[in-house]
């Protein structure tokens, strides 16, 4: 944080919460950080990045609001600008066998595919990428760039990621069945597949 520029009237330390925090001189604005009421875990990520923005010195708000209003909020722009510190939400991989999230969160924001990019995100080397991974038809070769695309997310970080949420669905094989035992995605990622489910003989 030094390097970037901050610096501090009482420096943190063990036991000890950073006060007068400034950004090339400047005091720094209290930050605000947006959580969805609806998703408890979420919330309380929140309350605990805030804790810790406050021992570095940030005085840091958590506003919660409906998930539907916080997407509004931080995808939605003002005078053609969005208007937010930080925002803790979610995505699905959609289609996991050929993910787009690449394209729809982090391509350019001015491109028709970056149409989700609210972070202002713009790199030469993520498009080149992303044209590379749209163009191919192998398999092997989108795979390969598509890791080359979470390896220019690692390090230029537009987002951070906090966790990855572990799903166990469970269906009555006494009573049902599908004509798969796995699918990428779950059962959940096709709305449990009741076109294909049949009774049990």
């Amino acid at each position: 944080l030094r390097n970037a520029g901050f610096s501090w009237a009482t420096i943190p330390g063990e036991g000890v919460n950073g006060e007068g925090v400034r950004l090339n001189g400047t005091p720094v604005a209290p930050l605000e950080l947006l959580a969805p009421t609806d998703d408890p875990l979420r919330l309380a990520f929140a309350e605990q990045i805030a804790a810790v923005l406050a021992e570095l010195g940030f005085e840091t708000i958590v506003r919660s609001l409906p998930l539907a209003d916080l997407v509004n909020e931080v995808f939605t722009p003002v005078d053609s600008e969005l208007r937010y510190d930080m925002y803790l939400a979610g995505w699905n991989l959609g289609g996991p066998a050929f993910p787009t999230y690449h394209a729809a969160f982090w391509g350019r924001p001015t491109t028709e595919r970056g149409q989700n990019n609210n972070t202002g995100f713009d790199s030469d080397e993520f498009e080149t990428l992303l044209d590379g991974f749209s163009a191919t038809r192998d398999p092997g070769e989108a795979r390969r760039i598509m890791w080359q695309l979470e390896g220019v997310l690692a390090t230029e970080k537009p987002y951070l990621f906090l966790y990855s949420e572990q799903i166990h669905e469970v269906i009555r094989s006494d009573r049902f069945i599908l004509p798969f035992a796995s699918i990428l995605g779950g059962i959940q990622a096709g709305g449990g597949f009741p076109e294909l489910v049949e009774p049990a003989s």
